[in-house]
């Protein structure tokens, strides 16, 4: 009897190899937006662009009244510091015409020849007038720079110191004297410091502080 045949094992065979003719597989996408998708993805992005450009109009609108209002202020700000010029000017000519006029008053009344009824004599008034103006328009003039090699902003009781008001009260414990008068003789360009210096070597804290700010001994070299 004959031996049956041997089948060939598939995995120890050595096939031919086989040609595909087929295609490679290309992926698809599925999830395409659809025609109400988009619609609304539009209408979003349209609001979007929408708020951006009402937050930029809100922001330039808000800059523009800001800078609308600090115009406004400086403006506001510069008309009050004329009006307050004019007023400091004001006063100030008021505060000479004062000056003068006391002046006058004072050294009319005390160089004044009167006679026995207490009268000045004909024309001499109106001589010592004019002596006393013209002295006293020369007083008030005077400024401290102008004779004085000063260095740096003088105060104004310092730099025109006939202009300045020293009527000080006589029950304050800083200025009273034994004869009371002090505050009534204004004093000259002559009298009055230079330079002023905060703090002095020859007196402690307590002395320079409590002395008045006329003190000569703490403001002249």
């Amino acid at each position: 009897m004959p031996a049956p045949p041997v089948l060939a094992n598939p995995q120890l065979s050595d096939p031919q190899p086989q040609h595909y003719s087929q295609q490679p597989h290309t992926p698809t996408r599925t999830n395409v937006l659809q025609l109400p998708q988009i619609t609304k993805e539009l209408a979003s992005l349209e609001r979007s662009v929408a708020e951006a450009k009402a937050a930029s109009l809100k922001e330039e609108r808000t800059l523009v009244d800001a800078q609308r209002l600090a115009i406004q202020e400086i403006e506001r700000t510069a008309q009050e510091e004329e009006q307050f010029l004019e007023g400091v000017e004001l006063e100030r000519g008021e505060e000479e015409q004062e000056v003068l006029l006391h002046g006058a008053v004072d050294e009319l009344m005390r160089h004044g020849v009167t006679d026995v009824a207490g009268r000045l004599p004909m024309g001499l008034g109106q001589m010592n007038q004019n002596k006393v103006d013209d002295a006293g328009k020369q007083a008030w003039q005077q400024q401290t720079s102008q004779m004085y090699r000063t260095s740096g902003h003088l105060p104004q009781r310092f730099e025109k110191p006939a202009l300045w008001r020293y009527e000080i009260q006589r029950s304050h414990p800083l200025y009273t004297t034994t004869a009371g008068d002090y505050g009534k003789f204004h004093p000259t360009v002559h009298e009055m410091p230079t330079a002023f210096h905060g703090q002095s070597s020859k007196f402690s804290k307590h002395l320079n502080q409590a002395g008045p700010y006329r003190n000569c001994s703490l403001n002249i070299k």
